[in-house]
């Protein structure tokens, strides 16, 4: 940076974290000029320096560009639970690639910590504890949302207690998506984090995210049972149009569910 600028800017007397939310709202100016361009996801992914597409991170890109494709002209509300970002460090990178691509988009975003200094124009944010059911409770509230996104703790626990909580609040023909659902695999300590996970073989899975949503899967399935179905799941399973594993991701699209069997139950 000019040494006239950093002089203007009083840019030496700012800590790291204000820096980082001035050098963000440069960024959010970008993203917003550059949202009517159609530029791909993967490659506005890359430029807002997100963990979802890179070597390094995450391999979320593709499946990202084919799901949210159907979306992206719609003046839609997205909603993302994890801003990330440290001390040092406002985080929000995930939330330029949101607005870039999606020109006439709203989003809103939450974290356990107060990001509250990235808000504005299109972006609104709110502080939230995720294992917190009246902090989810007011969050569905605000819905409907098109698109939620759960980044967040990647603990089992509140990965399934934020769905349940928030799946009413996502509108018809929707998408729910989950990321880093790893962690239902481990059971013990992984990079310093005792996790919620159980062994696949184990009969313990089936309280995991991953473990819950199979068990849903089945249940999409419901018009062709011979014997009764789960409650709870079938409930869910009226709602739900389809349900895909990816590599670390889960994304449920919502929509009626209700068509008979063409055998079962039949003369």
């Amino acid at each position: 940076m000019k040494r006239w600028l950093k002089r203007a800017l009083r840019w030496d007397e700012r800590s790291d974290y204000e820096k980082s939310v001035a050098l963000y709202r440069l960024r959010y100016r970008v993203a917003r000029a550059a949202s009517p361009a159609g530029l791909g996801l993967r490659r506005l992914m890359r430029w807002a320096g997100t963990d979802k597409d890179r070597p390094d991170g995450h391999s979320y890109g593709p499946v990202y560009a084919e799901a949210l494709r159907p979306y992206r002209w719609r003046a839609i509300r997205l909603l993302e639970i994890g801003i990330g970002g440290t001390d040092d460090e406002a985080g929000g990178r995930s939330l330029l690639a949101w607005l870039a691509y999606f020109p006439r988009a709203h989003v809103v975003a939450c974290d356990l910590q107060d990001r509250s200094a990235l808000a504005g124009g299109r972006l609104v944010i709110r502080q939230l504890n995720q294992g917190d059911p009246g902090d989810l409770g007011r969050l569905a509230a605000d819905g409907p949302f098109d698109v939620i996104i759960d980044d967040g703790s990647h603990l089992s626990a509140h990965q399934l207690l934020t769905f349940r909580a928030l799946f009413d609040g996502l509108a018809e023909g929707g998408l729910y998506v989950i990321e880093d659902v790893q962690t239902s695999y481990w059971h013990r300590e992984v990079g310093g984090v005792a996790w919620d996970g159980a062994a696949p073989q184990s009969e313990a899975f089936g309280a995991t995210c991953v473990g819950w949503f199979l068990e849903l899967a089945k249940h999409l399935n419901h018009a062709e049972f011979l014997d009764p179905a789960d409650p709870a799941l079938l409930a869910y399973a009226r709602q739900i149009r389809r349900i895909t594993f990816e590599h670390n991701l889960i994304l449920i699209q919502k929509g009626h569910n209700d068509a008979r069997s063409n055998t079962v139950g039949r003369p």
